[in-house]
């Protein structure tokens, strides 16, 4: 099959990993739609199909997937690239952070995987994890188990499915995203010391999007159920997030 043929799906499909990863399929000549909260101009001028939801909602989320097998009667490939931060730690964390984080970042991504398996007579998931879903975020717990939990997710699908679908997840360290600005209030200083703290610095959401598409491609047959790091050190070295 050519990969005209082939169709994706990237949530987060907005900016940062997401709309990186959507650019790096259609650049090979994928059919791709990408999911996100709200309208992107950029994205309508590219020609992606683009599809606005809140993945937080099972109904809106279910439709996403309708929406795919309508328009192309087909799904091949489903990267999960939505997710949220937030840095509270365990002590003044209320129920509110708890739900928003694992909501998104955990919860959604079930549903997402859920309804592609549905979908897909064979194909390839991958999952956005996290580096400190592989190495702890004193900073961060709630985060950081979301991204664990999405993990072991992972494997867990790729135990059940992999004969015919193939499930991994790649694991980012500190990528220059919306969400890592965010994460340490659009702050100059500290993100310099993010890059200085990292054995490799910063990496550019194109450069995770082309390491993705590799491992969607049929170079990586034989991969299924592995949490890939690609976080320059980051899994390794991790002492925690730099003063703020």
């Amino acid at each position: 099959m050519s990969s005209t043929e082939k169709v994706v799906i990237v949530t987060g499909g907005n900016g940062g990993i997401g709309f990186a990863t959507g650019n790096e399929f259609l650049g090979n000549d994928y059919q791709v739609i990408l999911a996100d909260t709200a309208d992107n101009i950029e994205i309508k001028k590219t020609g992606i199909s683009y599809f606005s939801c809140n993945l937080n909602d099972l109904g809106a989320l279910e439709s996403l997937f309708r929406f795919c097998k309508e328009k192309f009667g087909r799904l091949d490939v489903l990267i999960t690239a939505h997710g949220v931060h937030n840095s509270v730690k365990c002590i003044d964390a209320t129920e509110s952070d708890f739900d928003i984080v694992m909501n998104t970042n955990f919860k959604s991504i079930f549903f997402c995987c859920r309804e592609a398996l549905k979908l897909m007579d064979k194909g390839i998931i991958i999952n956005i994890g996290s580096s400190v879903g592989i190495a702890a975020d004193k900073d961060a717990p709630v985060y950081s188990a979301s991204k664990a939990a999405l993990h072991q997710l992972t494997k867990c699908l790729a135990q059940e499915y992999g004969r015919r679908i193939r499930v991994n997840a790649i694991a980012p360290g500190p990528i220059e995203t919306p969400l890592l600005r965010r994460a340490f209030n659009n702050d100059p200083v500290t993100m310099e010391a993010v890059r200085k703290m990292n054995v490799r610095g910063i990496a550019q959401p194109e450069e995770v999007a082309k390491m993705i598409f590799f491992m969607a491609s049929d170079t990586c047959q034989f991969m299924n159920g592995s949490i890939v790091p690609f976080d320059g050190g980051e899994s390794i070295t991790y002492s925690g997030e730099p003063p703020k």
